[in-house]
């Protein structure tokens, strides 16, 4: 269904039990979230939402609304879901969006930080100094094989420290080619 709103209006609101995929045609958008004291993003035309509340029955994950007049695809669950299961390169897409998403979500509120301050950033980045030297060694092995795990020092902006296990595994495309890593953080403050 194609939804034509003025600025202002809420798409999505957090909390909310609904299982739509939203698809930005035209106009922007911002994400807020309760827990949050600035808003978590933007998005603009090409962009999506709702693909997590949809693949997993949960409630919606943040609010969604207008910053101006906008153009919005919106589709059922069941029609998303076979859209992702008959096309690799959406499934793709929505997977990366959806691990990203999830994953950096989490990563900042272990932090005490919003999102979009890490987004973009190097892991190197948000550990202190003398930790650097092995996450770096552990990036550059898990590119070949599954490292040990690896105990590091995370700075939060309030001058805090997390300390955490870090464990790694290789995620590779569809070709089999290493398309990064995925970590987990075991919270060991």
């Amino acid at each position: 269904t194609l939804h034509r709103v003025r600025s202002n209006i809420t798409m999505v609101r957090q909390g909310e039990f609904e299982e739509t995929f939203f698809v930005i045609l035209g106009g922007r958008v911002q994400v807020t979230a309760e827990e949050a004291d600035a808003p978590l993003g933007r998005m603009g035309p090409g962009e999506f939402f709702g693909e997590m509340a949809a693949l997993t029955g949960y409630p919606r994950a943040a609010t969604v609304t207008t910053t101006e007049s906008a153009l919005f695809l919106e589709v059922t669950k069941e029609a998303f879901l076979a859209l992702v299961d008959r096309s690799p390169a959406v499934k793709s897409v929505v997977d990366r969006e959806y691990v990203e998403r999830s994953l950096n979500n989490q990563l900042a509120r272990m932090l005490g930080c919003r999102p979009e301050e890490i987004l973009d950033r190097s892991p190197l980045d948000l550990v202190e100094m003398e930790d650097r030297p092995p996450l770096a060694s552990m990036l550059d092995l898990v590119a070949r094989e599954v490292p040990g795990p690896c105990d590091l020092r995370f700075r939060r902006p309030d001058g805090g420290t997390l300390c955490a296990i870090v464990r790694a595994s290789p995620v590779f495309d569809s070709t089999g080619r290493y398309a990064g890593a995925l970590a987990t953080l075991l919270d060991m403050t």
